[in-house]
């Protein structure tokens, strides 16, 4: 049984002896960074087909990687000429072998051509090279080429190529790689490839790969790939792919992909994908998915898939499928399927499905289904199905189905369908229809100032102030000021 401690020690000091950074072995070896990381800290071993290779870029024989010395073990043992001749002289690999780097520790600042161990510098540190530990700076840092270790500078951090570990820094951030650690900055954070932690900057983050952590940022957040966390910032918040948890955004939020989480902005929502969470934008929300929450928007709101829960918005509202919650919107409002609340609209309603509440607007009212409750605009309303309850309209009516209550318009109306309440009408009146055999029925009073027809019975009384075309019964007294006509 192979220790795996042996050979992960085995492993990072013999790289460290020829001054080899992990990514730069990795490369050599045509695998992932991460590969040779999880070697050197004992989670895996290498495969067996890589041995060869590994060992010869080490300079040392398979062996020498198990912590087997030469000539013990399975290994066959060199003839006496052999012995002899390498007792004399050592081999090419072990006469050009460098010394590992060395550690640093001064008190002021620190410039090296070449690469180090770890560096504890009272003031800059500047490096041409890879440091193969960790960096402790008074001041500002700079590597050209990989940090394996962590960082903790008083000032600012710039590295060339990956780090290793964390990075804490006074200033900003900026590392052209990728960082396999947390990031704490003072001011903004600039990585070219992935973070493998969570970030805190005082000011931007930038990151031209994925995210797997939290983002806390005092200004605008840009990531290139996935967040897997949450999103705290101060100014705009824009992510190419995913968010796995909320975002909090002082500014616009834009998100490619979907977002796991609530969606609170200070400006505009524009989301690609679902959201699984709520949104609260200052402005206009954009969702290309589905919305399993509520969403609360100060300009219009514009979602292409299902919406959860409750709308408020503060112009125009537009669905292309259901709505599960109610609907408040400072303009007009569009829904292509059905709500399952009420609508409340400073503008036109237009729902091509059913409203199993009621509906309420300043303009007209347009319903290609039946409503539950209530309906009440200032112009024109349109319902091709059965209304629950009153129905209020500022001019014309039109219902092509029953009535569960009264009606009451400014204008002309029209109803093809029972009606259980009174009707009360400044302009012309149709309940039912001529060519129909089957007679509707009015269980109230019927107030006409207009012309009449009737086809239908009536309960109540019938008061019209124009001519009344009549085919039914009146339970009630007959009152017509112009022309009775009377049919069937």
């Amino acid at each position: 049984m192979f220790d795996k401690n042996i050979i992960s020690s085995k492993i990072a000091e013999l790289r460290r002896s020829i001054q080899l950074t992990q990514a730069e072995l990795a490369d050599r070896l045509g695998i992932s960074h991460q590969a040779v990381s999880q070697w050197e800290r004992g989670e895996t071993l290498p495969d067996i087909t890589l041995l060869p290779e590994l060992a010869s870029i080490l300079g040392v024989d398979v062996n020498t990687l198990f912590g087997i010395a030469a000539g013990s073990g399975s290994a066959a043992a060199p003839d006496s000429e052999q012995t002899d001749s390498s007792d004399d002289a050592p081999s090419e690999s072990q006469s050009e072998k460098p010394d590992p780097p060395a550690d640093i520790e001064c008190d002021g600042d620190f410039s090296f051509s070449g690469n180090i161990g770890s560096a504890n510098v009272g003031g800059d540190l500047s490096i041409e090279g890879s440091v193969f530990g960790d960096i402790e700076a008074g001041a500002n840092v700079k590597v050209t080429v990989c940090v394996e270790g962590s960082i903790n500078a008083g000032s600012s951090v710039t590295v060339g190529k990956n780090v290793g570990g964390d990075i804490e820094a006074g200033k900003g951030v900026s590392v052209s790689g990728r960082v396999d650690g947390n990031i704490d900055a003072g001011d903004d954070i600039s990585v070219g490839k992935d973070v493998n932690g969570n970030i805190n900057a005082g000011g931007e983050v930038s990151v031209g790969g994925s995210v797997e952590g939290d983002i806390d940022a005092g200004d605008d957040v840009v990531v290139s790939g996935d967040v897997s966390g949450d999103i705290d910032a101060g100014g705009e918040v824009s992510v190419r792919g995913n968010v796995e948890g909320d975002i909090d955004a002082g500014d616009d939020a834009v998100v490619s992909g979907d977002v796991c989480g609530d969606i609170d902005a200070g400006g505009e929502v524009s989301v690609r994908g679902s959201v699984e969470g709520d949104i609260d934008a200052g402005d206009d929300v954009v969702v290309s998915g589905y919305v399993s929450g509520d969403i609360d928007a100060g300009g219009e709101v514009s979602v292409s898939g299902r919406v959860e829960g409750d709308i408020n918005a503060g112009d125009d509202v537009v669905i292309t499928e259901d709505v599960c919650g109610d609907i408040e919107a400072g303009g007009d409002v569009s829904v292509r399927g059905n709500v399952e609340g009420d609508i409340r609209a400073d503008g036109d309603v237009s729902v091509s499905g059913s409203v199993s509440g009621g509906v309420e607007a300043d303009g007209d009212i347009a319903v290609n289904g039946s409503v539950s409750g209530g309906v009440e605009a200032d112009g024109d309303i349109a319902i091709n199905g059965q209304v629950g309850g009153d129905i209020r309209a500022g001019v014309d009516l039109a219902v092509n189905g029953s009535v569960g209550g009264c009606i009451e318009t400014d204008g002309d109306v029209s109803v093809n369908g029972d009606i259980a309440g009174n009707i009360v009408c400044a302009g012309r009146c149709q309940i039912g229809q001529k060519d129909n055999p089957q007679n509707c029925r009015v269980s109230g009073d019927i107030e006409c100032d207009g012309d009449c027809e009737l086809y239908a019975d009536v309960d109540g009384d019938v008061s019209v102030g124009g001519d009344l075309i009549l085919r039914g019964n009146v339970g009630g007294t007959l009152s017509v000021e112009g022309k009775l006509q009377r049919i069937g």
